[in-house]
């Protein structure tokens, strides 16, 4: 059997909240009730804690993008601003948010960098004075290449930022035009430069499986990142939204079909064998590093199962016993937080399938199954449980068992999601 035949479809990370949680969320009257029973409780024992803040702004809409975000209005943007310092501002009262450092913060979106100079300023001076931060606390902000300015950079640093996430996607002028990214090779390497003397870590994300994208294109890609001595390069393959223009143009016949599976097995290949032999090692599915200052706190907190607190209109996360999601559309967001409510859509309590499948899935993605974790924490021996499955992983080269752990093999790290989903299936 061909490695990238074992199953018939390969399954890529849900970027989402499931259908199935929002069919079991709480009544939008009980979603307050809810949330701030949990806001006034005192949370030093939940553990981990790390914050997410969703801007979902951006300049213009790259064509492939599948998270939420919109096109920038600046009077808009202000209100939305305006709202989330409130909203920090009446959380940090409540002992819940106010007892638990948070480790890592992270500014996603849309494009975190699409508001001005000014505005970073104030928004991370409200972060810092109403959350308790650890003293090295991981903050990280994802830009693209067209926001990065002197002035831009000066906030950042002057707010504690001290980690940045760079969409670059690909260095191909061909491939940059092909998905609306404007900036040149040359500028995006010229400002890679410019971020590395400011900030202590960066991170590269890369993308592979374009259409039309040749494996030459993408080892370039590969080779380009490499040489701009960046601490971190991370490499995904494409997800493009449903009502994307990329996906329009497909489905239109304006350009060819992304890379079927077997094209999908060698772009990842390439990436696990060509990185770690410019010295960039996997940390964890998809983060290679050659610095142990890179330590994608965020990503690794949250994995291992603790709470990711969202803020901002399309912020996703988990806090306590629920899985939440803050409304998507801008202007219910900002009356949300006028009225002193919780901002969310969606506030689902996490049932245990979805609670071991979470804990499952973190680790899988660390590479490596800790089998004690579920003996302890959800009375589950996987050995017990699951020996068909995990001698048949085993069998097709997916994991190497040994008596208290597994670890994925290359070929399990490309069928990660597909092996979640088997564990979930025979739960």
């Amino acid at each position: 059997m061909k490695p990238y035949d074992i199953y018939p479809n390969r399954i890529i990370a849900h970027l989402e909240i499931d259908e199935h949680m929002r069919q079991i969320s709480y009544p939008p009257e009980e979603i307050q009730e809810r949330t701030i029973e949990i806001l006034n409780q005192n949370g030093t024992s939940v553990g981990h804690r790390v914050g997410y803040f969703h801007i979902p702004f951006c300049e213009k809409l790259c064509k492939f993008c599948v998270f939420y975000r919109v096109k920038k209005d600046d009077a808009q943007l202000a209100r939305f601003l305006d709202a989330l310092i409130e909203n920090l501002n009446w959380l940090s009262e409540y002992p819940y948010v106010s007892s638990v450092p948070f480790e890592a913060i992270y500014l996603g979106g849309g494009t975190p960098t699409t508001i001005t100079p000014s505005q970073m300023h104030r928004l991370t001076s409200t972060i810092k004075a109403c959350l308790p931060l650890s003293p090295n606390v991981e903050f990280t902000s994802e830009s693209t290449f067209a926001n990065i300015t002197d002035e831009m950079l000066q906030a950042l640093q002057e707010g504690g930022v001290n980690r940045m996430s760079l969409g670059v996607q690909t260095f191909s002028p061909r491939l940059r035009k092909l998905i609306g990214r404007e900036c040149t090779p040359d500028d995006v390497i010229e400002k890679i430069g410019k971020v590395r003397r400011i900030m202590e870590v960066v991170n590269l994300d890369l993308i592979y499986n374009f259409p039309t994208q040749t494996i030459k294109e993408w080892e370039e890609d590969l080779k380009i990142a490499t040489e701009t001595g960046v601490d971190g390069i991370s490499v995904h393959p494409l997800i493009p939204a449903e009502d994307s223009a990329l996906t329009k143009m497909i489905q239109q016949g304006v350009i060819e079909p992304m890379g079927d599976t077997s094209k999908q097995y060698d772009f990842h290949c390439i990436a696990h064998n060509m990185l770690p032999e410019r010295r960039y090692h996997p940390i964890n599915l998809a983060h290679f590093s050659n610095n142990p200052k890179e330590r994608i706190l965020y990503l690794r907190l949250r994995l291992e199962e603790g709470d990711c607190f969202p803020f901002g209109a399309g912020g996703v996360g988990n806090f306590y016993d629920l899985v939440i999601l803050n409304h998507k559309n801008i202007e219910h967001y900002i009356t949300s937080i006028r009225d002193k409510q919780f901002p969310a859509e969606v506030a689902a309590p996490l049932p245990e399938p979805i609670k071991f499948l979470w804990a499952l899935l973190g680790q899988l993605q660390q590479m490596k199954v800790e089998k004690e974790h579920f003996r302890k924490n959800y009375s589950i021996d996987l050995d017990e449980k699951y020996s068909e499955l995990i001698d048949d992983l085993e069998s097709k080269g997916l994991i190497k068992n040994h008596p208290e752990y597994f670890i994925l093999t290359p070929l399990g790290l490309f069928w990660v999601f597909n092996i979640c989903s088997e564990f979930l299936y025979h739960y």
